[in-house]
């Protein structure tokens, strides 16, 4: 995809970089937010055991679902006939 007013090539190698890198560090930020919280979540003596078994109960519950939407799109696509066709 081309956007010629601005010059801008998306399939250019250097845009698929800058997105890669841009990627990276929403991901690095975001396993920064998760650490600490998670370091407050072990450390604070306030949270009641109800809190504390919820909470991860969620978080994991959370990610089991996560993982089976990725597990079935990844099957889809594997099983797809229309790959080949443009749109």
């Amino acid at each position: 995809m081309t956007f010629p007013a601005w010059g801008i090539d998306f399939e250019a190698k250097e845009v698929k970089d800058l997105k890669a890198l841009g990627f990276g560090l929403v991901v690095a930020g975001i396993l920064v937010v998760v650490g600490y919280m998670f370091y407050y979540f072990v450390t604070a003596d306030d949270l009641p055991m109800a809190v504390r078994v919820a909470v991860p109960a969620v978080v994991v519950g959370f990610l089991i679902l996560l993982a089976s939407v990725g597990v079935d799109r990844y099957r889809a696509t594997r099983k797809d006939d229309f790959k080949e066709v443009d749109r």
